[in-house]
C-alpha cells in the first residue's frame, strides 16, 4: 500500500516511492499513527535533553516553546528522527507573536494570548451577497466567522475582531443591518452557552 501508488498530474503519470496514497481515508489515519509515534520517539530519544516548555501538535502543525537558543537544537532532534522520511521547517516568534493555525499567538509577559491570524495575502473576500446561492448558506459564512472569533480570541481582541467581521461582510455586499444582527445573534447564542451554539 505505501510503496506502489501511482498517479495522474498534469498529463504524466507518476509513481510514487514513499508515504500513502493520496486521497485514501486511510492515508490521514496512517499518517496520525506515524506522527503519533514521532511524539513518542522524540521524547524518550536518549539525544532528547529537554529544552521544550510546551508541545501542541495538530495533524503535521506543532507549536512549541523551547528555552531560548535551544529552538535549532530541537528542530534538529525532529529531523533527525526519521531521516530521509519527513523534514520539519521552524516558523520562530516575531515581535512577541506567533501564527499558528487560525491564530496569532502573543506573548505577553508570562502569558500566552491569542487572536484570529490572517495570511499577509488574505484578501476578506467572501461569498458575495448577491451571489445566487441560498441565504442560509451566507449566514453560515458569519456563523462560522464569529464562532471562530469566539472561540480564538482573548477577551480584549474580540470587539476589534467581530468588528473587521462587520467591515469585511459589508465589503463583500452584505446589508449592514443583516450583518449587524447575524454578528449580535451569533455572539449572544455563544455567551449564552446554548447547546445549539456548537461551532459551525
Amino acid at each position: 500500500m505505501t510503496d506502489a501508488n501511482c498517479f495522474h498530474f498534469q498529463g504524466e503519470h507518476f509513481s510514487q516511492t514513499q508515504g500513502a496514497p493520496m486521497g485514501s481515508p486511510l492515508s490521514s489515519v496512517l499518517a496520525e499513527f506515524f506522527m503519533e509515534h514521532l511524539e513518542q520517539r522524540a521524547f524518550t530519544c536518549d539525544s532528547f535533553t529537554g529544552p521544550v516548555r510546551l508541545f501542541k501538535r495538530y495533524v503535521d502543525d506543532i507549536f512549541a516553546i523551547a528555552k531560548k537558543g535551544h529552538e535549532d537544537s530541537f528542530l534538529h532532534h525532529l529531523n533527525g528522527l526519521f531521516t530521509g522520511h519527513i523534514k520539519f521547517t521552524i516558523e520562530k516568534e516575531h515581535g512577541g507573536c506567533l501564527p499558528f493555525l487560525d491564530a496569532l499567538v502573543i506573548k505577553d509577559g508570562h502569558k500566552l494570548k491569542t487572536t484570529v491570524y490572517r495570511k499577509p495575502t488574505n484578501t476578506d473576500r467572501y461569498l458575495n451577497y448577491h451571489s445566487h446561492h441560498p441565504k442560509s448558506a451566507k449566514i453560515r459564512i458569519v456563523t462560522g466567522m464569529v464562532d471562530r472569533a469566539f472561540h480564538l480570541c482573548d477577551a480584549e481582541f474580540l470587539n476589534a475582531e467581530l468588528k473587521h467581521i462587520k467591515r469585511s461582510l459589508i465589503r463583500n455586499d452584505y446589508p449592514r443591518r443583516l450583518a449587524d444582527s447575524c454578528v449580535r445573534r451569533r455572539l449572544e447564542l455563544l455567551r449564552s452557552g446554548a447547546p445549539h451554539a456548537q461551532p459551525a
